[in-house]
């Protein structure tokens, strides 16, 4: 009981005094911070607004030193730079000046002087484009300099008192905030060593009672401890085997926390490798694309030139076998860099609306004649519940049949190959489509089938001695199966068929597919039009093809030249109703090439369409939101390239922000009207110089 009143009357005191301290501390810390933070804040404010006010001062010096060299030089080049320099950093003194004000101003003296600033600021930059104007434009010196001097000088006189005088005032406003930071400062130490100071004292006055009171009950407390001397060693004992106990766990925890850092650290480290590796990939592979590609058009482009000259038969035949050669070569390398694209992750599907059905029968429709020459049987078949105008990455759909469909030619010695369509499934406004095709040829043993699905593997080795190919189209088809939302597999017997099966999602369109406008062929005769394309071989195949189909090509090699002409357009020459723009030019790319374009009126009122050899995932999207007409993938078909033009031709200029993005899949996938090929079609055939054509020359549609 004893015991119980001397920790009764010791205890309450000491935990009121720990509280009251607690207490008094936590009061002090809040003032304390609440404090530094309202002066940080003041600070932080005002030494902003006053490193922008002395950026903005340093820019006027700047464009002032301009000013007076602008009136000492002669050569206008010189000029004209150092008017776009004195332009660029008079932009950013009025956006540092904007800086400022979202910052906020102090009604007084400090708005006072800023609104000076800006007032003196208007006078002095229109006295100096003045005095500019009579120097670049009207040549008339003296009466700009004289300008300059009589008007000029003397507003910006003005202007620099009136921005020396608020960078002034911010210099002292950012001293005050500095000398009411350390005021603050003072106030709440003084606070917090009054507050401490009291606790003290309060804790002697406690410290004096409890002594008063332990006096009377030593002589108890004695006894106690007597008394638990014996009981103590005891509880040392468990105490230390507890600590030790204690001690080994923590160690372990340490030793498992820092594993966990060491972890983390090395998962980050290679997280950050695979991004860098990733993103490298990704470059490599456009960049490859481009160099691989663009050689392949020119060879291809200027192949089909040269077979539509006056040529003998053994030439018309060895440039037949470059062309064939030269084609499959192409095939390869797609099917190379098409795989590549997957891995990286840059493959992209480009959903639009098509016919089913229509777009199945062009593509069965290539394979006939190869049909036909081994003896087959092609048919497909679409069940009737299945819809036609849907909307999905036809050319990927095309690009999986021709796979299939070509390997299943080329591994059929008789009988027939058919596709069918059906539906798996059907939600709202989607429907997942199964595709089957089956043919009745050497088959697939049971070991191999999971083989084939993988990158350069078939069935055989000695497969590609007896029947070609990479390996990479079956890869290729489940990696874009995959990305279309299905999946594919394959059923086969040896000796008798296989049955490939794959399944895609694709949306239902809520309204039906209608034919895209064109212009009449002929409409395309005198059509100016500026190409910017780098490679010589590839320049001179679009420069042939445009001037067949009476139109008036102007071609350049790079993005400076491109602009030139289109500056030179509307002033000495006529200007352009068309430009073609590779994705790839020496100096800048032709995205960056068409940004500049779109911000010059002058300029943007042209069709832009753009070549590109590589095809990188966003391609899209930065086509539409430049607003460019068309985006076709290098080797182009010469009747692709011609019916994009028609098309891009024909959409009205209010169209230009808003229509959808020309491709090679919407160009094959939207039929030309009746009326369209019927002109075409009744056409006298042109002369071998396009400068003597007098219509435009219809291309040849290739398979």
């Amino acid at each position: 009981m004893k015991s119980n009143r001397i920790i009764l009357q010791l205890g309450v005191p000491f935990t009121l005094l720990v509280l009251i301290l607690v207490g008094l501390g936590w009061l002090a810390l809040q003032r304390m911070e609440h404090e530094n933070r309202i002066a940080d804040s003041i600070f932080s404010m005002q030494w902003e607004q006053e490193q922008l006010s002395e950026q903005a001062v340093r820019y006027a010096s700047w464009n002032d030193r301009i000013a007076l060299e602008i009136f000492l030089l002669d050569d206008p080049a010189e000029i004209e730079a150092l008017l776009i320099q004195r332009k660029q950093n008079t932009a950013k003194i009025s956006a540092l000046l904007d800086r400022i004000a979202d910052l906020g101003l102090d009604p007084g003296e400090e708005q006072e002087l800023f609104q000076r600033m800006v007032s003196t600021r208007a006078p002095y930059l229109a006295s100096y484009q003045a005095a500019t104007d009579l120097e670049v434009k009207d040549h008339r010196r003296n009466d700009a300099r004289a300008l300059m001097l009589q008007d000029t000088l003397p507003k910006l006189v003005r202007y620099h008192n009136a921005c020396l005088a608020f960078t002034d005032f911010q210099v002292r406003q950012v001293e005050q905030a500095v000398a009411l930071r350390r005021a603050g400062y003072s106030r709440t130490r003084r606070l917090f060593i009054l507050q401490v100071s009291l606790a003290a004292i309060f804790a002697i006055a406690i410290a004096v009672f409890a002594t008063r009171k332990m006096t009377t009950e030593v002589q108890l407390r004695k006894q106690a401890e007597d008394e638990l001397i014996n009981v103590n060693s005891g509880l040392e004992q468990r105490v230390l085997r507890r600590t030790q106990a204690l001690e080994h766990l923590t160690r372990d925890l340490r030793q498992e926390v820092a594993e966990r850092k060491l972890a983390e650290e090395e998962f980050r480290k290679a997280r950050d490798l695979a991004e860098a590796a990733s993103h490298i990939k990704g470059q490599f592979l456009a960049n490859m694309s481009h160099e691989i590609r663009t050689p392949m058009n020119g060879i291809m482009g200027l192949t089909d030139l040269l077979l539509d000259t006056s040529l003998d038969p053994d030439q018309r035949e060895q440039l037949t076998m470059v062309k064939v050669s030269a084609e499959s070569l192409h095939t390869v390398i797609n099917d190379i860099l098409d795989l590549s694209k997957i891995e990286s992750g840059n493959m992209e599907i480009d959903p639009i609306d098509f016919n089913l059905r229509d777009s199945l029968g062009d593509t069965l429709k290539t394979f006939g004649l190869r049909a036909l020459e081994r003896g087959l049987e092609l048919s497909f078949d679409v069940s009737s519940d299945v819809p036609d105008a849907l909307v999905g990455d036809p050319g990927r759909i095309r690009q999986i049949i021709v796979n299939l469909v070509g390997n299943a030619i080329k591994f059929t010695h008789r009988g027939e190959v058919f596709l069918q369509v059906k539906i798996e499934s059907e939600n709202a406004g989607t429907v997942l489509l199964h595709f089957i095709v089956s043919d009745t040829g050497i088959g697939i043993p049971a070991d191999k089938q999971a083989l084939i699905f993988e990158p350069f593997s078939q069935a055989d080795g000695s497969m590609t001695r007896e029947y070609g190919g990479t390996g990479l189209g079956l890869s290729i088809s489940s990696r874009l199966v995959e990305l279309m939302g299905g999946r594919i597999w394959v059923e086969s017997e040896v000796d008798h068929g296989s049955r490939f099966h794959f399944t895609v999602r694709l949306a239902t369109q809520q309204t039906p597919l209608k034919n895209i406008q064109r212009v009449a062929p002929n409409s395309l005769k005198d059509v100016r039009v500026l190409l910017a394309v780098d490679n010589p071989a590839n320049r001179q195949t679009l420069i042939t093809m445009l001037s067949s189909w009476g139109m008036q090509p102007i071609a350049v090699a790079d993005g400076a030249h491109a602009l030139a002409a289109l500056d030179r357009a509307g002033k000495t020459d006529p200007k352009f109703q068309l430009l073609l723009l590779d994705a790839h030019l020496p100096d800048m790319d032709g995205f960056a090439l068409a940004q500049q374009i779109g911000k010059n009126p002058d300029y943007s009122a042209a069709i832009l369409l753009m070549l590109t050899s590589t095809g990188i995932r966003g391609d899209a999207a930065r086509c539409r939101d430049l607003g460019i007409a068309a985006y076709l993938t290098q080797p182009i078909r010469e009747s692709d390239l011609f019916d994009a033009i028609l098309i891009a031709l024909g959409n009205t200029p209010g169209e230009k922000s808003g229509r959808s993005l020309i491709t090679r899949h919407s160009v094959r996938e939207n039929p030309r009207p009746l009326r369209i090929l019927l002109a075409e079609n009744n056409q006298s055939e042109p002369s071998p110089s396009p400068a003597h054509s007098g219509a435009a020359r219809p291309p040849r549609h290739l398979s």
